[in-house]
């Protein structure tokens, strides 16, 4: 029996023997399983640190920080969304919405995993985020563009095409603030109709 269980045992006999209860010799199988599965928890609860500690150590050793592109600061940080702006001289602004999570996709299916062994110089996750670019006027009407960038299958598809010329990300839809209702998915644009909405 270990120190700290005789002292409280022998403590609590003391108690109970001056209020005139009395206590087994014997010390309570129930006090001895708890005292048993405090010291796993412990274990198990150093190991949980040890682990968490190595990933955060790794995490750090691994996370690059960079600053917004040219001419844009940041706005806005709340969690994994981030919001950067532009502002020009005629009073249009540019805001540009990211939000980073649920944007890093793995870079080979499963099946592609369980017939290659994984090798230890896998090329880093990137981030697919979508993106909602808001251009506003000095009046307050907003122009929003949502738009997605290509993910990994598409990269592959764009290297074997070797197509240079296509845009790194595509417009899924255009709506405009401020008019109620105003929501176009980019399918049904035609050349001609579309050109009013970026003069």
């Amino acid at each position: 029996m270990s120190r700290l269980v005789s002292r409280v045992l022998f403590g609590a006999r003391l108690t109970f023997a001056s209020k005139g209860i009395q206590i087994l010799s014997k010390p309570s199988t129930i006090k001895h399983l708890t005292t048993s599965t405090w010291f796993c928890s412990s274990q198990v609860d150093r190991q949980l640190n040890q682990f968490l500690t190595n990933e955060i150590k790794q995490e750090k050793a691994n996370a690059f920080f960079c600053d917004p592109p040219e001419g844009f600061k940041v706005v806005k940080t709340n969690g994994c969304e981030v919001v950067i702006r532009k502002e020009y001289q005629d009073g249009v602004f540019v805001d540009v919405e990211i939000n980073l999570a649920g944007s890093v996709t793995p870079s080979i299916s499963e099946d592609e995993m369980s017939t290659t062994e994984k090798s230890e110089d896998d090329t880093a996750l990137e981030a697919h985020p979508d993106l909602r670019i808001k251009l506003t006027k000095p009046s307050g009407r907003s122009l929003v563009f949502n738009c997605s960038l290509p993910g990994h299958d598409a990269e592959k598809q764009l290297s074997e095409d070797e197509s240079n010329d296509l845009p790194t990300y595509s417009v899924d839809s255009v709506e405009i603030e401020r008019i109620p209702g105003y929501f176009v998915y980019t399918d049904l644009f035609d050349d001609p109709n579309d050109s009013f909405l970026l003069s």
